[in-house]
């Protein structure tokens, strides 16, 4: 017995999109007062009482580096995420006629003719420095929707459909088009559980730039991608001027030929690509450009939720609250960038259950000094650059904070 039903809700959907199932077989967007608390991610590991100040209880420590703290920004960028997802199926119906004639009718010219048009779809671009949680925040949004929905019936009749509701691919590295391509076909091969001879990205391998284009468009049109994220779109500025455009027209020609909408994200070194490749059509910001910042305050209502959160999970003993001078050191020894902080907090609760000691700032500033030195200077620099204004930016520095952020989540696995 089949147990996997897909649920159809129209009540929950646009009224343009009504009698479509791709939208209504869609999750409801949690309410206003459920949204924060749905988006919000506890860590896996026991932190009762119990436990506390156990020898065993040190393993739990890590699972505090997979949390998620919603952000201010993260209500508004949820709710657009869902609306470009529905404008995307607003424009795509599997029940009609059309729908099938779009697939076939898909080749090297039409995508040529929509490389050359304005952007037609919507679009949101989301800007952060490493570690400041946009991949966070992005995965978290992911986890409302379901990536694939199998539909096997629709009003009664028999409706067979294999629909990606969304899909994350990472911009290549030097900004290549057939790397991009490759990506896409690996990301749907992932999504669908393809392998062997099924897989698109097989049957990429050896075409022609122009042939990869139709077979990724067709494969996306065919599997009725909602919303395409593509990560890590500073990539694009490590290519040449005249393949940096080709691949701009490449990723407008794709989205204009199969109506989905697009997510955009990676660090301020994007807006390089953005504002002068995609400024003309206004493709990058139709459903605006989000930065999402460090504080530079303790009482940044992000830094505090943050900060009282991860403090109300400890194991050692005795269990302290988090002062305003600890609030101080904390945001000066981190900048207030949360994977560094969530990383520092990780490291001196370990430190302090190993020598059975209580949390302090001392402790907090030592495990900074000996684990952390490597981001001495870039923290620095970024307080120093965060006073300057918002759109205050160092390639270096931020390339620090990766590094920090990658070594660690290395050491955690």
């Amino acid at each position: 017995m089949n147990t996997n039903i897909t649920v159809y809700n129209a009540s929950s959907v646009p009224s343009f999109c009504v009698g479509n199932p791709l939208s209504e077989a869609l999750p409801p967007l949690p309410s206003d007062g459920g949204l924060v608390g749905a988006l919000l991610k506890p860590p896996r590991g026991d932190f009762s009482l119990e436990r506390a100040g156990c020898a065993s209880s040190f393993y739990e420590i890590s699972s505090l580096l997979d949390i998620n703290v919603p952000r201010p920004e993260s209500p508004i960028v949820t709710t657009r995420i869902f609306s470009m997802i529905h404008n995307t199926y607003a424009r795509i119906n599997p029940l009609s006629v059309d729908f099938v004639r779009s697939v076939n009718e898909i080749d090297k010219e039409l995508i040529l003719r929509n490389e050359k048009r304005e952007f037609q779809s919507d679009a949101m671009t989301l800007l952060a420095w490493s570690g400041m949680g946009k991949t966070t925040l992005i995965r978290s949004i992911a986890e409302l929707l379901p990536r694939v929905i199998e539909h096997t019936a629709y009003n009664g009749k028999p409706f067979i459909q294999k629909q990606v509701v969304w899909l994350s691919v990472d911009a290549p590295v030097g900004g290549s088009p057939k790397g991009f391509m490759l990506n896409v076909g690996q990301a749907l091969d992932k999504a669908l559980g393809l392998s062997g001879s099924a897989r698109y990205q097989d049957a990429l391998e050896g075409l022609s730039a122009e042939s990869m284009k139709v077979h990724i468009a067709r494969a996306l049109r065919i599997h009725c991608v909602g919303l395409l994220h593509v990560d890590d779109v500073q990539r694009w500025g490590e290519a040449d001027a005249k393949l940096r455009l080709t691949s701009v027209a490449m990723l407008v020609g794709l989205s204009n030929t199969i109506g989905c909408s697009l997510l955009l994200s990676g660090t301020p070194e994007a807006l390089t690509v953005l504002q002068t490749s995609f400024e003309s059509s206004r493709r990058a910001n139709r459903r605006s450009a989000v930065i999402l910042e460090s504080p530079l305050a303790i009482d940044d209502v992000f830094f505090t939720a943050l900060i009282d959160y991860l403090f109300s999970f400890q194991v050692c003993q005795p269990q302290v609250a988090p002062t305003t001078a600890m609030r101080k050191v904390l945001l000066t020894l981190t900048a207030g960038v949360p994977g560094v902080l969530t990383s520092l907090y990780v490291a001196t609760q370990e430190t302090a259950l190993t020598l059975n000691v209580p949390l302090s700032s001392a402790l907090f500033q030592e495990v900074m000094q000996s684990d952390f030195a490597i981001l001495s200077k870039s923290v620095k620099d970024l307080r120093a650059l965060r006073s300057k204004g918002r759109n205050s930016w160092d390639a270096e520095v931020d390339k620090q904070f990766s590094n920090f952020l990658d070594t660690r989540a290395k050491e955690k696995k």
